[in-house]
């Protein structure tokens, strides 16, 4: 009942706010999603199943708005609720500059997987950056850069190491996140590549017990390159993506990418030992006809580490059959696997294996 409060009173404000802005141009749009899922979980030998019967999280309701040829905007809200969108764009002729919260330009996507909440088959080998809060300038709908609101986050271990549970520890930053793209295509292809850079420092007046101040300086980047092509109704994709301390970053990824610390004789953190990661995504599929089409995926991903025993890895493999019932609805039946293989300790992670289907009416 919250929920529906919330989204009513928002959905109010807009309605009054668009009654006394009649010169701009409002198209609302809603998607209402439904994930059905039986998942196994075999973990060391010992498997379970269960259903998942829920309203997808990437459910939304939003406006495109127009006010003139060079001023637009958009919002979007989610499931809960959640602000996923709400940015303005100003066509200054060179360009276009966008202010708000968006789509980070780094993010390549090629994939339809459903499971997961449409995952996109992202998290293993795929690039997402997901939606940030920005300040970007595109230029001849090819070159976008942004300057992102920065991912202040560490593990748990490198927290516990630089003593960030003590009112000592605070973080300096001082670039904000910058991220680019590029894009070129033609009628029936694209290539994007992609570059993401952030850094900031970890400061602690009084770290370790011999009470010696450290600095620690957390630097993580994200790259990639992928493309699409498509022909007489068969299509494929591929992305091939790697970073430092991409998890840090805040990259969207299903193994550990994080730095871990570096100690000297005292016990105090001097440095951290960078985490990299390498993966890869592919896709395959056919347009039946309008009705129909077949799709299938397969991605893998793995961080390494000179303290790790064993890269930690993981590889995910789907295929569904997206059905159109009618203009703006559609079912999704989907079978795939997730599977973690090994983790940095070299010790079993287990696999997931799902089929059920998302249900999808567009509005």
């Amino acid at each position: 009942m919250k929920k529906l409060f919330v989204i009513f009173a928002v959905i109010g404000m807009v309605g009054m706010f668009a009654a006394t802005t009649m010169a701009a141009e409002w198209a609302f749009y809603g998607s209402a999603r439904m994930a059905t899922w039986y998942v196994t979980e075999d973990k060391k030998g010992d498997e379970e199943g269960d259903l998942t019967w829920a309203e997808q999280g990437n459910s939304r309701i939003g406006a495109r708005v127009k006010v003139s040829d060079t001023l637009s905007g958009r919002f979007e809200y989610g499931e809960s609720p959640n602000q996923r969108l709400l940015y303005g764009d100003w066509n200054f002729g060179a360009g276009v500059m966008r202010v708000g919260q968006a789509y980070a330009p780094g993010n390549i996507f090629i994939s339809n997987k459903v499971f997961g909440d449409d995952g996109n088959n992202l998290n293993f080998g795929g690039l997402y950056t997901g939606r940030q809060e920005e300040i970007s300038f595109k230029f001849a709908n090819m070159f976008e850069i942004a300057f992102l609101e920065p991912v202040v986050a560490y593990d748990a271990a490198l927290a516990t190491a630089v003593g960030a549970a003590d009112a000592d520890v605070n973080v300096d930053v001082t670039l904000p996140k910058i991220e680019a793209a590029v894009t070129y295509g033609q009628e029936n292809w694209w290539v994007q590549g992609s570059l993401g850079y952030q850094t900031y420092t970890l400061k602690d007046e009084d770290i370790g017990a011999t009470g010696v101040d450290a600095d620690v300086d957390i630097t993580s980047m994200v790259y990639g390159v992928g493309g699409m092509f498509n022909m007489a109704g068969a299509y494929v994709g591929a992305v091939v993506m790697g970073g430092t301390n991409a998890s840090l970053y805040g990259l969207f990824m299903e193994t550990a990418g994080s730095p871990t610390p570096k100690f000297n004789n005292n016990g105090n953190v001097t440095d951290t030992e960078d985490t990299q990661t390498f993966g890869w995504n592919i896709v395959l599929g056919y347009n039946i006809n309008d009705m129909l089409k077949i799709e299938g995926g397969y991605g893998w991903i793995a961080s390494d580490n000179d303290d790790y025993e064993e890269a930690d890895a993981a590889q995910s493999f789907y295929v569904n059959l997206p059905i159109t019932l009618a203009p703006g609805v559609s079912i999704t039946p989907e079978f795939g696997v997730e599977d973690g293989m090994k983790d940095s300790d070299d010790a079993d992670e287990g696999s997931d294996t799902y089929f059920g289907a998302k249900w999808m009416i567009n509005f």
